[in-house]
């Protein structure tokens, strides 16, 4: 049976008094607390010996190791829920305004692509190949400078010879919704995303 996934505290007011108490486990601000944390928290207080501290809800250096593995693990979590929902979150922006076959695919795009380092290892004790010795450089000579080019600079013309059009002209394409459909589309069936530009009227 899947377990439930964890819930977050949403928008937490963090006072001095809960930051000191989380940072002992390696929380920092803005990180992710989960909403089942405060209860665990008083469960084990009420396990502790009285603490010189008072500026924390339980005081770290009198609790048992197995309780402060598991809020480490709770807060490490807690951050793998919170980037997932941000994911999630993104994602559905991305493609709010796809149809459902080309979101489905760019779904499948986005989250199945995996990169795999197979490059082999050197094995231990291998030492790395000897660099051979350079021949000592002869000092440097006086440089001849090259004799100036008599061919002269191509000119770049600011119209075509054939039909007349001016290639300085600022062109500007509208990119539609269809048109980054079709270019996912073609993207994700491996071919090549074409469309037809009126140039000349």
């Amino acid at each position: 049976m899947k377990e439930p996934a964890m819930e977050l505290v949403e928008n937490p007011y963090v006072s001095d008094f809960t930051k000191k108490t989380l940072e002992q486990f390696g929380w920092r601000n803005n990180d992710p607390i989960p909403a089942d944390l405060g209860p665990f928290m008083l469960q084990v207080k009420d396990t502790l010996p009285p603490s010189k501290r008072v500026d924390v809800l339980i005081d770290k250096e009198i609790m048992k190791e197995e309780d402060i593995e598991k809020i480490k693990e709770m807060l490490k979590a807690a951050k793998g829920v919170a980037k997932s929902e941000a994911d999630k979150a993104q994602l559905e922006k991305e493609t709010e305004n796809m149809s459902e076959s080309v979101r489905e695919m760019y779904e499948k795009l986005k989250g199945g692509t995996e990169i795999i380092d197979d490059r082999e290892e050197a094995t231990a004790g291998e030492t790395p190949a000897a660099v051979p010795e350079q021949p000592a450089e002869e000092p440097a000579t006086e440089e001849t400078l090259p004799e100036p080019s008599l061919v002269p600079p191509m000119v770049i013309l600011p119209f075509c010879p054939r039909c007349g059009w001016d290639m300085q002209q600022k062109y500007d394409v509208d990119v539609t919704d269809k048109d980054k459909e079709d270019f996912l589309a073609t993207l994700l069936g491996g071919s090549r995303f074409k469309r037809d530009y009126a140039l000349a009227g």
